[in-house]
């Protein structure tokens, strides 16, 4: 309602929009969980995470915090994915709060994304799907990483 009512453009629209946007995706959530209480299955529609992960940034880094740079490198004639988008915003976030975890002050998270065609191999028989062409989401963080001792 305040949306209607605020000139956009303004820093009170950006802000309500913002706020829209990240009630939106709350009750995604708690949709999903809910779902996930009931056994609910998933609803996959085709998202292009170029237009997907953009939409989350701002959220991301309110909850990541000022003493962490967010970037965005979205890669090239991205091919689209499909997947329930409820469930991207509960992969990225907590792929992105592991990642600011990890760095002890200032630091840097990068999101990107990409196309990568896996070769076709005896072991790729048992993946579950029928493509050799699959997109990929990276997070990177210039946190410490894992332990040794923890990899082994």
């Amino acid at each position: 309602m305040a949306l209607l009512t605020v000139a956009e453009g303004t820093p009170l629209h950006r802000s309500l929009t913002t706020i829209y946007a990240t009630a939106q995706r709350s009750a995604n959530l708690v949709q999903q969980l809910l779902g996930f209480a009931r056994k609910q299955t998933i609803a996959p529609k085709v998202v292009d995470l170029n237009e997907a992960v953009p939409a989350l940034l701002p959220i991301l880094g309110k909850l990541i915090g000022e003493e962490i740079e967010v970037r965005w490198s979205p890669g090239d004639d991205l091919w689209p994915v499909k997947m329930d988008p409820s469930q991207l915003d509960q992969v990225l976030t907590n792929l992105c709060v592991n990642a600011r975890d990890a760095i002890e002050g200032i630091g840097k998270i990068t999101i990107s994304t990409g196309n990568a065609t896996v070769p076709h191999t005896p072991a790729a028989a048992a993946r579950p799907t029928s493509t050799d062409e699959h997109v990929v989401l990276t997070v990177a963080d210039t946190g410490r990483g894992i332990a040794p001792d923890v990899l082994e």
